[in-house]
């Protein structure tokens, strides 16, 4: 296989670090973040702006409330996640 060299910032280099495990490399990563890069449907687009002006508008149905903590481990058992189904 071809290698080339690509220029990344230290920011860059320091989150694809981050979403390493101990057993890849850059090229892994960047490419499960490429495979996993979806696109959000017409009808998820439209959903999603309805829901933001829905809240800019000070419509708060069905909206629950939670603490940082708490939504600091959803995104901590969601990354598990989704590195165990790689």
């Amino acid at each position: 296989m071809l290698n080339k060299t690509i220029r990344v910032s230290e920011e860059v280099q320091e989150l694809l670090s981050k979403l390493a495990t101990k057993n890849d490399s850059f090229n892994d990563v960047i490419k499960r973040l490429i495979e996993n890069n979806e696109e959000f449907t017409d009808k998820q687009v439209e959903f999603y702006n309805q829901e933001i002006e829905r809240i800019e508008n000070g419509i708060y149905e069905n909206i629950n409330e939670i603490s940082l903590a708490e939504l600091e481990d959803r995104v901590t058992k969601l990354k598990k996640e989704i590195k165990n189904e790689l």
